[in-house]
């Protein structure tokens, strides 16, 4: 979307799928594990198709600044998902920098 101007992403659901499953049976991770308990053999199947709806696919394409959002022991999202988004975007890179600029200028040199 060439006019988006932000993204504020928190705890973004369905990214890291493969990792997400090996962390938690909790939220959608557990019907998938359930899936593929019944199913067996059909693992390979099952992740291409996931893989179009995967968050991680998407956040390459995605060029417009990015706040993420992130709750170190979430179960339904683990993190390592949103970093897995967060390390795939384009976008938000100068913002990051300027944020920790600013941070930076308002810390007191300690003698």
């Amino acid at each position: 979307m060439p006019d988006l101007a932000a993204v504020l992403v928190s705890a973004p659901l369905l990214c890291g799928i493969r990792r997400a499953l090996d962390l938690t049976d909790a939220g959608p991770h557990g019907e998938i594990a359930a899936y593929l308990s019944v199913h067996q053999g059909t693992e390979r199947a099952a992740y291409r198709t996931l893989s179009y709806l995967e968050g991680v696919s998407f956040a390459r394409r995605a060029h417009a600044p990015a706040h993420f959002g992130v709750g170190l022991r979430d179960t339904v999202c683990p993190p390592s998902g949103a970093y897995a988004a967060f390390n795939r975007h384009e976008g938000g890179d100068a913002v990051h920098v300027r944020r920790q600029l600013g941070w930076l200028a308002g810390v007191r040199a300690t003698d």
